[in-house]
């Protein structure tokens, strides 16, 4: 925690209670200089009491304004979850909530006090080794288990299961649901390939007989139809999952990457190894 940078929010107007708020909560994990923010999303927005979705909303406002910078990524418990910093030249432009008012001098009248070398308490200095602290000492908030956060790292492979799923229903508590499945190491693709089988399955069935997909994701009904929907490295629905999320920028969560479906996605997607690599976020 960084008093200094506290200080600064806190006399500095951000334009909205929410943003501030969340700029402050950040201040209070971050070293003098502004960096090391790394903080679940989840429990911003239950330490703030807001929404998740408040607080995604409130970060990308504060991006936009300049205040804080993406940095990088830092690995946790259950992927990886983002690294910010503060822009404290950006933060100390902002106009001040209580504007500087004239010196006690020029409304006392009172003299300038003399220098004090003596100590207030008349005691001497008290020596101190030096000892090399990094700038994150322990007493900064470290990321807890980030499977909260995993659903935003999920969307493309999401959106490819609920397009697929033949009874989708209550999207949020579905979207929960497939990122604890792929935090828990399943792999995005045999879970759409599984949802494409459930469907063909019952294809002519009424819907009311088919199960929400949210309860499907938790009984884990992928297993069912694992024999049809385990890639052999050249299938493409698998294959150009991966590659459309590696060339969007996103994450590949689950398992390592077999041979063949490396082997495809340079072959047959021009993606370079380095590419495969750098994307890759084991579970």
């Amino acid at each position: 925690m960084s008093n200094i940078v506290s200080a600064l929010v806190q006399k500095r107007k951000v334009g909205s209670p929410t943003r501030k708020g969340i700029l402050m909560f950040m201040a209070s994990c971050a070293s003098d200089d502004g960096s090391g923010v790394w903080t679940s999303k989840a429990t911003m927005a239950r330490d703030l009491e807001m929404g998740k979705r408040t607080v995604q909303v409130g970060i990308d406002d504060l991006m936009n304004q300049g205040l804080i910078s993406e940095v990088g990524t830092r690995r946790c418990a259950h992927g990886f979850t983002i690294e910010y910093r503060l822009n404290l030249a950006a933060i100390k432009a902002l106009e001040a909530t209580n504007p500087d008012r004239p010196k006690r001098s020029e409304t006392t009248r009172a003299g300038d006090a003399p220098v004090q070398d003596a100590h207030p308490t008349r005691a001497g200095d008290a020596p101190q080794d030096v000892q090399e602290v990094h700038p994150n000492h322990t007493g900064t908030i470290q990321e807890p288990v980030c499977a909260a956060d995993a659903a935003q790292h999920t969307h493309p492979a999401f959106d490819e299961f609920w397009k697929a799923y033949p009874r989708p229903k209550d999207r949020d508590g579905t979207e929960r649901a497939f990122a604890q499945a792929v935090v828990d190491g399943a792999d995005p693709g045999a879970i759409i390939a599984g949802a494409k089988a459930y469907a063909a399955e019952e294809k002519g069935n009424e819907r009311q007989y088919l199960k929400h997909s949210a309860n499907w994701l938790k009984a884990q009904g992928w297993l069912d139809h694992e024999a049809g929907s385990k890639s052999d490295g050249s299938s493409g629905d698998v294959v150009d999952l991966y590659a459309g999320l590696i060339k969007a920028g996103k994450r590949v969560f689950g398992p390592k990457l077999s041979d063949e479906v490396r082997s495809a996605l340079m072959s047959r997607h021009g993606l370079t190894a380095e590419a495969i690599d750098a994307a890759q976020v084991a579970a």
